[in-house]
This record gives C-alpha cells, structure tokens and sequence, in this order.
C-alpha cells in the first residue's frame, strides 16, 4: 500500500510538473529555470521566491525538480536548452551536495548561469555543517556568469573550497527592504519563533531541542512579567508544535500565533512588533530587514552568514555555543537594546538590497536579451 501510494503521488507530481512547463514553452517570455528550495510551504522559500519573480519580470520562471524526472521532460523537449534560456541558483543554502544533482541536470547544456544570494553550507535542520561539504559545486561553479552569495561566511567557505570568485551580496529576500526603517511605535508586543528536529543538540552542535524551547520560555516568562506581550511566529508547520511547547513553559502567549502567507502580510506584522526573536533564519530576517530590535537564534551558519552582511553579528545568540542561562539573558535583554542598533542594520541592508536589484535587473536583460 505504502509503495503503491508513494508511486501514484510520485506520477502525480511529474504530471503536473510536465503541465507546468507546456505552459511554460506556450508563454512568449524566456523561460528561467530556478533552482530554490520551494515547495515546501516555507515562508522563507516563498517569500525569496516572491522577491526572484519581482526581480525579474522578463522571464518566465519554472523550478528546476529531480535529474531523473528532467531527463524524461527534456525526451519530451521540456526541459534543458530546447526550453531553458538560463539557470538561476537562488534562495535558500543551495550550495551543498544535496542541490547539485540538480544544478548539474540543467547545466549540462552550456546554459548562462547565476547564483543569487545563495548560501553555502548546511540547508537547515537535521543537517549538520560537516555533510554540506560544498567542494563539489566547484568546478561547475566556474561556468556560471556570476557567482554571487548570502555572506562573507559562504564566500569564505567556497574560497576555501577552492572557488575564490564568490560574492557576498546578501539573501535574496533582502530584495524587500523597505526604504524606511519602522517608525517606533511604542509597542510591547514580541514576535517569537523556534524551530527544529529532535537530531538537533545529538550531534555536539549545541543544545538539546528540549534545553532551548526550556530556556526560551523562561525567557517569555519574565517578559510577560515585564508587561511585554509575547506573540508566536509562525513559518513552517514543524515550528508550531515547538512554539506550543515555549507556551506552556512561559505560562501562555498574550494572543494567536501569526502565520504570514505573503512578504505584504510580513509586512504589515512588523508594523505591530516590539521586538522578534527568530530561529527560523528569515524570521530574524524579518525583524533585521524592517528595523525591528532582533535576536537571531542561530543554529547553523547560515544566520550569522546573513547577520554578518547587515552588520548585525552582535545581535544574535549561537545556539551552537551558548549556555542555557545565556540564551535566556538574551531574550530578555533584547527589549532594551537601543533602537539605533536596529536603524543601523536597516541601513546596512538598503545597500544589499539595491545590489541585488541591479543584479537581477542584469540578469533579466541577459536572458530575455533585452
């Protein structure tokens, strides 16, 4: 039954799949392949893969799915060059060997391609940093037109690797910053979210799951206490039940847990924040790209890699070193960080921003020959 339902799912998504790109070959513009990591019901994927769309209005944009499945779509002239009129790597921590199968079942064809503010590393949970290795993607690497990455962290990581041409010009959803950091509102109101999996802490990377939601909610606690209103944040189904768990520890949340579906919803949620601590990398994102005081609660490199490129390095708590008790001082002292702190990377990020505008302006013109 399980191998019957898994194989009619599977015939399911390749047949949609194969719809998606007829349409893709009827549609006048370019067509883009995007290698990302959507799907998922990620409101970080999601919220990159807006921030690609709006970048490049030119093209027409598909996802880049499994070699075995590209290899029957190009059979059938739906995928590779008789489709394809470039391959953007971006979103996400793409440059690890998990992604680039992939990546090589579309390069194959001397294809122009770019990466995008893409990282190098662990993709997230459950992964751990020492089997994200990125030595393979180098010599492909060296076909792209523009290699270009979230931070100076995966910069250095590929120099290492041997590729030195890498670029840090931030993550892609530094392409929503708004021209104007929040202005203070006055509210007490604490945007928190925690994620995981049980395999993170086993590892030696750091703290048990069960220590940080512990430390976490204590931390809510007192906030509470303090006349702060703790709200969680939710981005991915596998927060919520941890965010229950923080909850019950800290004795409650002061209202419903926020669910943003579009980087417009995010947006209108940031106007109503105090303060957010964010697990999740683009929940800290959230908070550092609006000018909202954050602590990032970092549980691979991949948020001191985009905290590093925004000037906030000082504003997030390594989950992967940190005692319990230090974790906790950090929820709590994050309310009374001055809001200059948070203007400051506000600012850091407008220039990100406006980098990757022009670069996807570029790249636009490149595939759509204008």
């Amino acid at each position: 039954m399980g191998t019957a339902a898994h194989a009619y799912r599977r015939g399911r998504f390749q047949i949609a799949v194969a719809d998606d790109r007829r349409r893709a070959r009827a549609d006048p513009r370019p067509v883009g392949a995007v290698l990302a990591g959507t799907g998922d019901d990620n409101f970080g994927d999601e919220w990159m893969g807006e921030a690609l769309a709006a970048g490049l209005p030119s093209c027409r944009l598909t996802d880049v799915t499994y070699p075995a499945t590209e290899r029957r779509l190009g059979r059938l002239g739906l995928s590779g060059a008789p489709l394809f009129a470039g391959v953007v790597i971006s979103g996400g921590t793409l440059i690890n060997p998990y992604f680039l199968p992939r990546a090589l079942g579309v390069l194959g064809d001397g294809l122009p391609a770019w990466t995008v503010g893409t990282g190098a590393g662990s993709a997230g949970f459950g992964v751990p940093e020492d089997s994200a290795d990125p030595d393979g993607w180098v010599e492909c690497l060296t076909r792209f037109e523009r290699v270009t990455v979230r931070g100076p962290r995966s910069s250095a990581r590929l120099a290492a690797a041997g590729f030195g041409h890498a670029s840090a010009v931030g993550d892609l959803a530094l392409a929503h910053v708004p021209d104007e950091p929040l202005r203070q509102s006055g509210s007490r109101r604490v945007l928190v979210n925690v994620s995981g999996t049980e395999l993170e802490g086993v590892r030696g990377e750091g703290m048990a799951e069960e220590v940080v939601l512990e430390s976490i909610g204590r931390a809510v606690r007192d906030l509470t206490g303090a006349g702060w209103a703790p709200v969680p944040l939710v981005l991915h189904r596998d927060d919520l039940p941890r965010l229950i768990v923080v909850g019950r520890i800290a004795g409650g949340w002061a209202g419903a847990p926020v669910v943003p579906r579009s980087a417009r919803e995010a947006g209108a949620e940031m106007t109503r924040a105090g303060a957010l601590v964010g697990m999740r990398l683009h929940a800290a994102a959230l908070g550092w790209i609006h000018g909202v005081p954050t602590l990032g609660l970092a549980y691979r490199d991949k948020t001191l890699d985009f905290a590093e490129q925004v000037g906030a390095g000082n504003q997030v708590a390594d989950l992967r070193t940190a005692a319990p008790a230090q974790l906790e001082s950090a929820v709590q002292a994050l309310v009374a960080r001055p809001r200059e702190q948070a203007v400051a990377v506000h600012a850091r990020a407008i220039t990100c921003r406006d980098a990757l505008r022009s670069l996807l302006s570029s790249i636009d013109a490149q595939i759509s020959g204008g």
